[in-house]
């Protein structure tokens, strides 16, 4: 389940009733009400079993003091083929796509040139380095080394150079 943080600031200087309402049954809102005295992170997701197929835009209203009202859209893709089962590699999500450095698809090794994971290095799993590190530098071509990692883009960039692999 996709997931997004929502921020509800309190500018003003009580500590004032809320409530978020989502138009629709698939679209998820946690805590739906409550209290803010100067900030709730309100986490927003989707059912995407429930979600229905094509690109929406969803309703959250946010109701604060006074019953005065504020409507945020969320736009949402739920694309009808290909089903989840038929996808391999990372998917694009809002035009991104992450990937942990180890978790590459395929490595390349030309001899002397192999792949080394380097644990902790960065803020989350690892980095990964060719070695050795006295190696000449490569032109990235034929069977040069290399990391490999298979996505699925849900729209494809005008500027993208594929392999076709």
């Amino acid at each position: 389940m996709e997931r997004a943080m929502l921020y509800a600031q309190n500018k003003t200087r009580c500590i004032c009733a809320k409530s978020f309402n989502r138009g629709e049954s698939w679209l998820l809102v946690t805590p739906n009400q409550g209290k803010i005295d100067k900030e709730q992170r309100v986490l927003v997701s989707v059912d995407w079993q429930k979600a229905p197929a094509g690109k929406q835009s969803a309703a959250i209203t946010i109701t604060g003091p006074d019953n005065k009202q504020v409507v945020i859209h969320a736009p949402i893709n739920n694309p009808a083929s290909p089903k989840p089962e038929q996808v391999t590699g990372f998917v694009e999500s809002n035009g991104y796509v992450s990937i942990e450095a180890e978790h590459y698809s395929r490595a390349i090794n030309a001899e002397p040139i192999k792949w080394l994971r380097i644990p902790d290095l960065s803020r989350t799993l690892s980095g990964m380095t060719p070695v050795p590190v006295t190696a000449q530098s490569q032109k990235p071509e034929g069977d040069s080394p290399r990391l490999e990692y298979r996505m699925y883009l849900l729209e494809v960039p005008s500027n993208l150079e594929s392999s076709g692999k």
